[in-house]
C-alpha cells in the first residue's frame, strides 16, 4: 500500500513538471513563431559577428537617447510592450526584461527573427546582441512610457539590407517582478516539481526502514 502511494506521489509530481514546464516553454516560443520576412537566416550569423567586434549597451547609448526616469530601485524587472509597424507579421517578446540602472530605464527587445542586425533608437545605434543562430535581441533605452515610441530596425532578410519603421509602447502598469516572466516561472515549477519527488523519495526510505524494523 505504501508502495503505491509513494508511486503515485511521483507520477502527480513528474506529470506536474512535465505539464506546466511544458505550457510555460509554450508561452515563451510563441513570440518565435512568426518573422517579419522569409529569407536566408544568414542575417543572424552577420548580426552575431557584428555584436561581437562592437557590442552597444543600453548604457553607452543613454547619451544620445534619452531613457525615462523611474522612481524605483536599480535592478531588474518585467514589463509588457507591444509592437506595430512594418508588415505586421514580425513580434517580441512580451513580457520582457526592464533594467533600471542609476534610475532610467532600459528594456530587452527579442523579435521573432533571427535577421534583424541592428536598431535605431533617437539616432541611437544598437547591434544585436544575441548568439549566433538565435534569434535577434537588443538592449535599448526606453525613451518613453504609457506612449508610443519610434524605432528603426533593419533587416537581412530579403538580401538586401531594409531598414523598418516600428513603434514599441511599454506600459508602466504592467512592471512587476523578473520571476512573472515565463521562463522565470518554469523554473520555479520544476524545482517545485523536483523538491516534492526526492521529499517523497526520502520519506518512502524512512517508512521502508520503520517497517523492516
Amino acid at each position: 500500500m505504501r508502495k503505491q502511494i509513494f508511486s503515485y506521489i511521483v507520477a502527480c509530481a513528474a506529470a506536474f513538471c512535465l505539464t506546466f514546464s511544458g505550457a510555460a516553454s509554450g508561452i515563451a516560443g510563441a513570440a518565435q513563431d512568426t518573422s517579419d520576412t522569409t529569407g536566408d537566416t544568414s542575417g543572424a550569423a552577420q548580426g552575431a559577428s557584428n555584436a561581437s567586434g562592437d557590442t552597444y549597451s543600453a548604457a553607452k547609448g543613454a547619451s544620445a537617447a534619452q531613457a525615462v526616469k523611474l522612481d524605483m530601485p536599480d535592478g531588474e524587472y518585467s514589463i509588457e510592450v507591444d509592437l506595430a509597424g512594418g508588415s505586421g507579421k514580425a513580434s517580441v517578446v512580451s513580457p520582457t526584461i526592464l533594467t533600471v540602472q542609476e534610475g532610467k530605464a532600459y528594456a530587452r527587445i527579442e523579435w521573432s527573427s533571427a535577421n534583424y542586425d541592428y536598431m535605431i533608437v533617437a539616432s541611437q545605434k544598437y547591434l544585436n546582441a544575441s548568439a549566433e543562430g538565435g534569434n535577434s535581441v537588443f538592449d535599448i533605452p526606453v525613451t518613453a512610457m504609457d506612449e508610443g515610441m519610434s524605432v528603426i530596425a533593419d533587416t537581412t532578410a530579403m538580401g538586401t539590407p531594409h531598414e523598418i519603421n516600428y513603434t514599441l509602447t511599454f506600459y508602466s502598469e504592467t512592471i512587476g517582478a523578473k520571476s512573472q516572466m515565463p521562463r522565470e516561472a518554469a523554473k520555479r515549477v520544476v524545482a517545485v516539481a523536483l523538491a516534492i519527488i526526492i521529499g517523497g523519495g526520502i520519506l518512502n526510505h524512512f517508512v521502508n526502514k520503520r517497517r523492516d524494523i
